[in-house]
């Protein structure tokens, strides 16, 4: 039927996207009977993570004033006793967390299927993808500052990952061998990093929203008032789980995880470090690449379809400019004596062809290539004249992106109605109205849900124009009763089709009103327990083993040799980087062996980390066994130097369920020892 196809003709996109339109539209359908397409919260997927954002920021900003670095579990013990007060802070905290990453899952799969991923989106596309980064980042650290048993799994595994990377000097994983507590500073750090990535994370959010006009970071007032109710509420009756204190001596297990979050805990369990972060690295490069290859098959040819002005009949009255979503139109001076002193002029750069200013244009002067209100008044005249008018009763103008494209044309055919897909209902010019309504009595308008309109804001212009309230408004001389505008989604169809056969339409009983704010209030519920529940997942069990670690740091083990220069050699250097004395450093191995009964379970070379091989030599090692008692041996050995210090241990050791027995390096003692003090 039409000659132009938008850019976000689905067909023309990935195979996969069809599958994934039909589950995300089995949702919809079930949210809008539930909360009717005007609430449904996935149509404010993308506002919704961005609410949950600063709800955890302000709940974020009260709890840090009772948050100790000193003492981390017990500040926290102490604000779960604060029944009214910070205790429900902190479990808001927690549930918007939570939340923002569901919203987050479905605004991807949103953009996805609108095929809102390429050309002049893939600015906003990839910074999501370093938002995203940046919020679990966030919440990685927040875990890790409750210190309890989860937050300590959090910080160990995160650690090994970190010591990969190889950001930081020291190694990460040996501060929670169990020798000493962890110190303060690295809870301050957790806590810097916890404050600094969400204030970051607003300046990205501006730069992935600055390319449009008048971004909604938030719902609308009336929306936001009942999520923030809602989580409160929630958040009394449902607190945030709390286990016991960390233990660096404890071999975790049991505990429940936030798989909203941590998800990659268990692989790092069964599989190593390495992989886990190739797997990360490969996750980030495939979502990074969505601009490159998840796009229509001729995204060639529909970059060049960017809108244009007909400066000639252009009146310059700014209603374009006012009505564009994305900011590419801008009104420029013309200087023509007798002419309009001003034109609109378009950005392609920022255009993405969505057609709304063909509305906009009383002249009729703006528009994607071939497609001006010209050409679409052009189109349906032509379609119109090959149907015999009088055979129908109206004409029904659909959206062919929104969940009425599927049904329209069959139910306009049972009612003798004329059917006609457009690419958004929002660029349906006043004079295509007037047109239709002249030529068959009766026009029907059946859009997107106003919140989840393609193109943006086409639907609310199109409303505002059938009220006289934003031009080209419809004329006077057409009744606003012959014109019916729907914008909602299959379940709510019932309004639209009984005004096509002609029947009077009435508002909702007292009683469907009552069902419908109850069935609102038990999904909600549903879904909060939902979120609640995948935050207390527990994946692995109690453990039944002990186990031994050793873990010490050996500085400064070193041989220096010098000499001095002769003269000969020194008037063969440069004047100023003559030295009389030349010393040369090297760095002592260590041979690593354990012996446990009979068995040699560890013969190794530790050698001195870093790229020139001079950092403190570095053990750690755990191995599992069962509960009983064992003699062991250990030995630290310097290879080939018998000048360098020599650390051995040999004794019997208790292996209990649940604990570890250390073997460290006591530093004043200069010796190899056993710990197995629990410490917090």
């Amino acid at each position: 039927m039409q000659e132009y196809k938008s850019l976000y003709d689905i067909s023309e996109l990935p195979f996969i996207t069809r599958p994934l339109k039909k589950l995300l539209t089995i949702i919809d359908r079930f949210l809008d009977r539930v909360y009717t397409s005007r609430y449904n919260p996935l149509y404010r997927s993308g506002t919704l993570a961005v609410f949950c954002l600063f709800a955890a920021m302000g709940t974020g900003l009260y709890l840090i004033f009772f948050y100790r670095i000193g003492t981390p579990y017990e500040s926290i013990v102490d604000i779960q006793a604060q029944t009214w007060g910070a205790k429900w802070m902190r479990a808001m905290h927690r549930w918007v967390s939570d939340a923002a990453v569901v919203a987050l899952v479905f605004h991807i799969l949103r953009l996805l299927i609108q095929g809102k991923t390429w050309g002049q989106r893939t600015l906003a596309w990839l910074t999501g993808v370093f938002l995203t980064i940046l919020m679990f980042i966030s919440a990685w650290t927040g875990y890790v500052m409750v210190w309890d048993e989860h937050g300590l799994a959090v910080a160990k595994m995160g650690a090994k990952i970190l010591d990969l990377m190889m950001i930081f000097p020291e190694s990460f994983e040996r501060s929670f061998t169990g020798l000493k507590p962890v110190p303060p500073s690295f809870f301050f750090m957790n806590l810097f990093a916890h404050v600094a990535v969400p204030l970051g994370m607003i300046m990205v959010l501006w730069l992935h929203t600055f390319k449009l006009a008048r971004a909604k970071w938030l719902p609308e007032k009336h929306l936001t008032y009942w999520l923030t109710a809602t989580f409160v509420l929630f958040s009394i009756f449902v607190p945030a789980p709390l286990m016991d204190g960390a233990d660096t001596l404890a071999i975790p297990g049991g505990y429940p995880t936030d798989f909203f979050y941590n998800a990659w805990m268990p692989f790092l369990e069964w599989y190593s470090p390495q992989m886990v972060l190739g797997l990360s690295a490969l996750i980030t490069i495939f979502l990074s690449s969505f601009p490159w290859w998840w796009r229509p098959k001729g995204h060639r040819q529909r970059l060049a379809v960017a809108a244009g002005v007909d400066v000639k009949r252009c009146e310059g009255c700014s209603q374009c400019y006012s009505d564009c979503p994305f900011d590419a139109i801008t009104m420029e001076a013309r200087n023509v004596p007798g002419e309009p002193a001003l034109y609109s002029s378009v950005n392609p750069e920022l255009c993405v062809s969505c057609g709304i200013c063909i509305a906009s244009c009383s002249s009729l002067a703006i528009g994607p290539s071939e497609n001006t209100a010209r050409d679409m008044i052009r189109k349906f005249k032509t379609f119109s004249d090959s149907q015999d008018r009088s055979a129908f009763k109206g004409v029904l103008f659909v959206c062919k992106h929104g969940d009425l494209s599927s049904v329209a044309a069959r139910q306009a055919h049972a009612r003798k109605w004329l059917h006609y897909d457009v690419d958004c209902t929002g660029s349906l010019h006043s004079a295509l109205l007037t047109y239709g309504a002249k030529t068959y009595g009766r026009v029907g308008i059946a859009g997107c849900p106003e919140n989840n309109c393609v193109f943006r804001e086409g639907p609310d212009w199109l409303k505002e124009r059938w009220q006289r309230k934003r031009g080209p408004p419809l004329p006077l001389n057409i009744p606003q009763d012959d014109v019916f505008l729907f914008n909602g989604s299959q379940p709510e169809t019932k309004p639209l089709w009984d005004w096509m056969d002609g029947k009077p339409l009435s508002p909702p009983s007292r009683f469907q009103q009552a069902t419908q704010w109850a069935s609102g209030i038990v999904a909600t519920a549903a879904l909060l327990s939902f979120v609640a529940w995948g935050s207390q997942i527990r994946w692995n069990e109690d453990p039944s083993h002990g186990a031994l670690r050793l873990g010490w740091r050996l500085p400064g083990q070193k041989i220096e040799e010098c000499r001095d220069l002769t003269q000969e050699e020194l008037n063969q250097q440069l004047a100023h980087m003559r030295r009389p004395r030349e010393c040369k450093v090297t760095y002592i191995n260590y041979r690593l062996r354990l012996q446990i009964g009979d068995d040699v379970v560890v013969d190794q070379l530790v050698l001195p980390p870093g790229l020139k091989h001079d950092r403190p030599l570095d053990v750690s090692f755990d191995r599992e066994l069962t509960p009983g008692e064992y003699q062991i041996k250990v030995a630290f050995i310097p290879e080939d130097n018998d000048n360098a210090p020599r650390f051995e241990f040999e004794g019997p050791i208790q292996v209990i369920e649940g604990r570890v027995v250390l073997i460290a390096l006591s530093e004043a003692e200069r010796r190899l020892k056993v710990v197995t003090s629990t410490l917090k």
